[in-house]
């Protein structure tokens, strides 16, 4: 069985609870940033122009209390908002979507960005630093390795510091015929079969709920 939304097609299992689980989180046509206080956020799609994804992003902060139960304000707001600046300063979509929730009886909560652009070793590549695998280039980019200038923000390695160390969450990055695996202590990397090869750049965030106040000044490049 096929649900249809906009311009994509989901195959649905077979299991009828995560058949109408599937059918609530992809309406995005229900969704409307003003009146939403569910607590948790439809596979939304990202608005092209930068300057109109303020209205989804604060969306996401109000239905999580501004993050004061996820690592704090700051922690939440730099965090959702540098994942956010990246897939518009390096990827180069088409398409993006993010979908979160909150699961208060399991304990964490859940962000999930996805794009359809040119991966992360591909925005390496064209800056003339790609890697032979896409998984090196995720690790290299967790590393601290950029293309960005001075000045221009601190990279996904402080991101996942303060996701897995800060908040003592986990973080799962796919881009092309590469993956990882990150937590506190472990970190397990993937290459793909071109058969699972992804066109665009997954990363899912799972933090602890409630997650303690965290400090970015700690975690921050100095």
């Amino acid at each position: 069985m096929l649900l249809v939304r906009n311009n994509y097609a989901v195959k649905l299992p077979r299991n009828s609870n995560v058949q109408s689980y599937i059918e609530v989180v992809t309406n995005a046509a229900r969704f409307d940033c003003q009146s939403w206080k569910k607590s948790y956020l439809p596979l939304v799609p990202l608005p092209r122009n930068q300057d109109e994804v303020i209205s989804i992003l604060q969306t996401i902060y109000r239905i999580h209390d501004n993050g004061r139960s996820c690592g704090g304000e700051d922690a939440f707001k730099y965090l959702i908002g540098e994942l956010v600046e990246n897939i518009y300063e390096h990827s180069e979509f088409s398409s993006s979507w993010v979908m979160a929730q909150a699961y208060e009886r399991g304990g964490h909560m859940d962000i999930c960005f996805f794009d359809d652009g040119i991966t992360i070793n591909g925005c390496f590549r064209k800056h003339g630093m790609g890697y032979e695998r896409d998984s090196e280039a995720i690790r290299g980019a967790i590393e601290g390795v950029t293309t960005k200038g001075e000045g221009r923000g601190y990279g996904l390695n402080s991101n996942v510091a303060i996701f897995t160390t800060g908040m003592k969450g986990a973080i799962f990055i796919v881009s092309g015929q590469g993956a990882v695996e990150i937590q506190r202590d472990s970190f397990i990397e993937y290459d793909l079969e071109k058969t699972y090869e992804l066109p665009g750049t997954l990363i899912t965030v799972r933090i602890p709920y409630p997650a303690r106040v965290v400090n970015i000044y700690d975690y921050l490049e100095k």
